[in-house]
């Protein structure tokens, strides 16, 4: 994953981020061929979001962050997917009012 944030801020010319961040997190997983298809479901199986959250703040550090400690503000959630799995992120560099 860190490979791909790489790449992306590369293309971008971004500088690593120094100060507190939010994150929005959505990790597309593939929705299993027995899964109703009418029925809402949530994917409540693995892999648990704890470790898929671990995974990209990992990924994150000394990429678009120094350290994953400057997030403040985590959201996340799992969702199915059936054009292929992924992961979508936001991060958004926290600026100080005044």
């Amino acid at each position: 994953m860190s490979n791909a944030i790489q790449a992306e801020m590369g293309k971008n010319e971004q500088k690593i981020m120094r100060g507190p961040v939010s994150v929005a997190l959505v990790f597309h997983l593939i929705k299993p061929q027995s899964a109703p298809k009418k029925k809402v479901i949530y994917p409540i199986k693995r892999p648990d979001l704890d470790k898929l959250v671990r995974a990209a703040m990992d990924a994150l550090t000394g990429t678009i962050v120094m350290d994953d400690s400057q997030v403040t503000v985590l959201i996340a959630k799992k969702v199915w997917e059936t054009n292929g799995p992924g992961v979508h992120m936001e991060i958004v560099e926290l600026v100080p009012n005044g």
